[in-house]
C-alpha cells in the first residue's frame, strides 16, 4: 500500500484542562517526536519465581518534541502558552470594513478582485451574496472556505432549567451569525462577533460563544422552553477561493452565477504583549500531529520549553511538550489544513542588541554568528498525577529559566570584562546586561523579546590551531524589580488566535 507523507502539527488552547478542542492553525513540521509513553504499566514482582507474571495499567503521560521553521503568526501563540500571560491585545490599529463591493460573479460563479485596504487580518474576511447570506470565509491559511447555514437546531430547556451549556452540531462558527430563538419564535439573543452573546429585545438572555469549537453558554432563559439556534459554519473540506493578505488579491469560485457580492474584513495589525506568569498551573492545549496514516491527538499538553535557534538559515523553533491522554484521529488532507501563508523567518530578518543594565540595547547583529533563546518552564507532569485517573489532572510549572546562548565574533574583550566585572579580572560584582532579540517579518509583522536584566554566566575563548576564534557566550535573564518583569514579548502581527 502506498502511504502519502502527511506530517503536520496543529494546536488549540484548552479552556478546561484535557478537554479536547480543535486546532486554530497548523504548521508544516520538520520533526514530530511526541508519542505515547513507553511501558506505562505497573509490573508486580512477587515471590513465586523469577518470571514476570502481571502488568497492571499505571501512570500514563505523553511527552516529546516538535520542530518547525518559525513564523510570526504562530510563534506569538506558542509564546503565550509557554509564558502564560497575554497581558494585552491592542487592536486599535485594526480597522473593520463592512459591505465593500466585490462586484458580480460570472456565469460560472467566479470572480476576482482586489480589496481596497491591506494588510488583511487573518480569519476576518467573510463574503456575502446579494441576499445577503455569508457564503465564504477566510481560514487563516490563505484560502476561502464554503459557509453553510444551519436553521432551527433544537436546544430546549427542561423543567426548572434557566441556563444552558452545549456544543453546536457544527464547529467553526462564523462570528456574528449565531441567533437564539424561543418557541414563538422570537429572537432573544445573538452573538456580537467578539465571543459574547447579547440579549435581544430586553430578553435578559446573555452568554458566550467559542467560535472554533461551537461551545455555547447561556443564562437568563425560561424553563421548559423549546429554544432553537440559527448560525453559519465553515465547511473546511470545500474551498471557495484564495486571499492574499498583503496585496488584498481575492479569487472566488463556486458561488451563485451572475450575482453581486460584498465582503467584510479587517485590516491592520494586532499588538500582543506577552509576559511570564507566576502561577503554578500551566496553560494547556490539544495538540495534533499528522503521522501519515493517522492524526495522533494529545490532550492536556503544556509547553515545557520553547527554543528559538538562528544560524545562517531559517529560525528553527523547537517545542518540548508534556501532556496527558492521547488518542487516534483521522489524518487530514493538506487541503483541510490551515498552514500560515507567510514565509518563515530567515537569519537576515533577525537582530540582536545588548547593553549595560538600564541602557537601551544597541544593535550587535553583525557580530553574532549564531544565537539560541530558550524559555524553560521545567514542567512537572508527574506532579499532576493523583488518584482515580492514570492521567495527570494538570501540569505544574517549575522554575522559569530564560537563557541566551550566542556565538560572537572575537574582536573585543568586552564580554569577558563584563563577565568578570572589571577589565583586569574577576570581581564580586559582574556587569548586569540588558538584551533584546527582534524577528522582523516585514509586512507580516514582528516579534520583539525584551529581557531588561541579564547576567553573563560564561564567556569562552578557546583557540584551536589557526581557525578563526569566536566567543561562545551564555546569558541568563533575572527578574527586574524596576520594570517588574523577567521578559516582555511584543508581537505585532495579522493574527489574533484565541
Amino acid at each position: 500500500m502506498s502511504v502519502p507523507i502527511t506530517r503536520y502539527f496543529g494546536i488549540g488552547k484548552e479552556a478546561v484542562y484535557k478537554t479536547k478542542v480543535l486546532p486554530v492553525f497548523h504548521n508544516d513540521i520538520t520533526s514530530g517526536g511526541m508519542d505515547s509513553p513507553a511501558d506505562p504499566f505497573i509490573h508486580y514482582e512477587g515471590g513465586l519465581g523469577r518470571y514476570p507474571r502481571r502488568a497492571i495499567a499505571g501512570a500514563y503521560r505523553s511527552e516529546g518534541s516538535v520542530e518547525m521553521a518559525a513564523d510570526i503568526s504562530t510563534l506569538w501563540f506558542f509564546l503565550w502558552l509557554v509564558l502564560g500571560v497575554k497581558a494585552t491585545t491592542d487592536d486599535t490599529g485594526v480597522t473593520p470594513i463592512a459591505d465593500e463591493v466585490l462586484g458580480s460573479t460570472d456565469a460560472d460563479g467566479a470572480l476576482s478582485d482586489t480589496l481596497i485596504h491591506t494588510p488583511v487580518c487573518l480569519k476576518t474576511a467573510v463574503v456575502y451574496n446579494a441576499t445577503p447570506l455569508p457564503v465564504a470565509q477566510d481560514d487563516g491559511g490563505g484560502f476561502m472556505r464554503k459557509l453553510v447555514q444551519i436553521a432551527d437546531e433544537a436546544h430546549p430547556t427542561g423543567a426548572g432549567v434557566t441556563t444552558l451549556a452545549f456544543t453546536l452540531s457544527h464547529p467553526r462558527v462564523t462570528p456574528g451569525t449565531f441567533e437564539f430563538y424561543d418557541a414563538i419564535p422570537t429572537l432573544v439573543a445573538s452573538d456580537n462577533g467578539a465571543g459574547l452573546i447579547v440579549e435581544e429585545g430586553s430578553s435578559g438572555v446573555l452568554g458566550t460563544i467559542d467560535y472554533v469549537n461551537g461551545l455555547i453558554t447561556l443564562a437568563g432563559l425560561t424553563a421548559s422552553t423549546a429554544y432553537t439556534a440559527n448560525y453559519t459554519y465553515m465547511d473546511v473540506t470545500i474551498k471557495r477561493g484564495t486571499l492574499n493578505y498583503l496585496t488584498g488579491a481575492i479569487s472566488l469560485n463556486g458561488l451563485g452565477a451572475s450575482e453581486a457580492h460584498t465582503i467584510n474584513y479587517s485590516y491592520g495589525k494586532y499588538v500582543h504583549v506577552i509576559t511570564a506568569t507566576n502561577e503554578m498551573d500551566m496553560l494547556s492545549a490539544t495538540v495534533r500531529i499528522g503521522k501519515d496514516l493517522y492524526e495522533h491527538t494529545f490532550t492536556g499538553v503544556a509547553i515545557s520549553q520553547l527554543t528559538l535557534a538562528i544560524e545562517r538559515e531559517l529560525a528553527d523553533l523547537s517545542l518540548e511538550l508534556t501532556g496527558g491522554e492521547d488518542l487516534k484521529d483521522t489524518i487530514q488532507d493538506e487541503d483541510n489544513l490551515f498552514i500560515p501563508q507567510e514565509f518563515p523567518i530567515p537569519f537576515h530578518h533577525v537582530a540582536f542588541g545588548w547593553s549595560d543594565y538600564g541602557v537601551t540595547p544597541s544593535d550587535a547583529s553583525c557580530d553574532v554568528d549564531s544565537i539560541e533563546l530558550a524559555i524553560n518552564n521545567n514542567a512537572d507532569g508527574e506532579g499532576g498525577l493523583g488518584l482515580n485517573s492514570r492521567y495527570p489532572h494538570k501540569i505544574y510549572a517549575g522554575n522559569l529559566d530564560i537563557t541566551i546562548d550566542l556565538t560572537l565574533k572575537f574582536e573585543t574583550t568586552e564580554a569577558k570584562e563584563d563577565f568578570w566585572g572589571s577589565a583586569a579580572g574577576p570581581t564580586e560584582t559582574p556587569t548586569k546586561k540588558a538584551a533584546q532579540l527582534t524577528l522582523d517579518a516585514s509586512d507580516w509583522g514582528s516579534i520583539v523579546f525584551d529581557m531588561p536584566k541579564c547576567f553573563i554566566t560564561s564567556v569562552a575563548h578557546v583557540p584551536s590551531g589557526h581557525a578563526r576564534l569566536t566567543q561562545p557566550i551564555s546569558l541568563k535573564a533575572q527578574y527586574d524589580t524596576i520594570t517588574e518583569s523577567l521578559i516582555t514579548v511584543t508581537a505585532t502581527c495579522l493574527a489574533d488566535h484565541k
